[in-house]
């Protein structure tokens, strides 16, 4: 799984402790600086124990930001309104790269080679 690749994810682990959370996200903004790509994207879990703020101001959705450093080989196709899909991460043999895919059911598509996943920002909001 993608969790697995991304780096400095320790707040994200304390939130959702032993929860499965992330095989489903839904990808909400992307931005390029330099070779640097910065995802964000609502996870579709809420935590078992979501820190107490979250939950007295009723929120209900949790936003993560990575950023995937030193990007080539991007490619990326159809982006649509909705954009619900999942990360494919693979360790490229015999190198420190990895294969960076998003996938979704309604055709968007995003690929990159990457030199490290990094886990940035984990925040919530109240989704209508």
């Amino acid at each position: 799984m993608w969790l697995d690749y991304l780096n400095s994810r320790e707040a994200l682990d304390r939130i959702f402790q032993d929860q499965v959370f992330g095989e489903v996200v839904e990808l909400i903004r992307m931005s390029f600086e330099d070779r640097d790509v910065k995802i964000e994207f609502d996870l579709r879990e809420w935590p078992e124990n979501a820190p107490r703020k979250w939950s007295d101001q009723k929120l209900n959705t949790v936003q993560v930001t990575i950023v995937l450093g030193a990007c080539t080989q991007i490619h990326m196709k159809d982006w649509a309104s909705e954009n619900i899909g999942e990360f494919r991460v693979k360790k490229i043999k015999e190198s420190d790269l990895y294969s960076f895919k998003f996938v979704s059911s309604s055709g968007t598509y995003f690929s990159c080679i990457c030199d490290v996943l990094f886990f940035t920002k984990v925040s919530a909001y109240q989704n209508a």
